[in-house]
């Protein structure tokens, strides 16, 4: 099964890229990283969009669930995570997708929840077992994609073993 994984960060060396490779090799999932750094959307090309828009689209469309792995900045969802969403609203890649979402940073009590709330107006397809606020996450994940306990490994491996069983379901 074919997994299209968000990241809401760009930084280098980001922890949510780590965290990626890492659910990449619990090889529950043919992952795929889909670039998120789309131009800024505007509703007067949703129907016109650029290339690398229809790519991303593509992507989503193509794959049988969505990951999106992303930090919290200044208290809320990543700008360039939420342009990349906002692209979505008209041609509804999430309606109905099986869908995950680990908000993988130090804090996230605000970006999780609003994070949640849009994809529910997107009709994304998902479970309280598919969603999981990683926080505190330098102490659970390396930049070398390890995890730093069983815990925070067994936390992520059942996001993502949710998430394969909302596939099948």
């Amino acid at each position: 099964m074919k997994l299209a994984a968000l990241n809401g960060s760009l930084r280098r060396g980001s922890l949510n890229a780590a965290l990626i490779e890492a659910i990449r090799r619990m090889d529950l999932f043919d992952v795929e990283a889909v670039d998120t750094a789309l131009p800024p959307f505007t509703p007067d090309l949703a129907d016109d969009a650029p290339p690398e828009v229809l790519a991303f689209r593509t992507a989503l469309n193509e794959a049988d669930a969505i990951l999106i792995a992303t930090p919290e900045y200044a208290m809320g969802i990543p700008g360039m995570l939420k342009n990349a969403i906002d692209w979505t609203v008209g041609s509804c890649e999430f309606a109905h997708k099986p869908t995950a979402l680990i908000t993988c940073t130090s804090s996230g009590e605000i970006a999780h929840p609003a994070l949640l709330e849009v994809l529910r107006v997107l009709e994304a397809r998902m479970t309280g077992e598919t969603a999981l606020l990683l926080n505190h996450n330098r102490a659970k994940i390396r930049s070398d994609a390890t995890f730093v306990t069983p815990e925070a490994e067994a936390s992520v491996r059942g996001v993502i073993e949710a998430l394969r069983q909302l596939c099948v379901a």
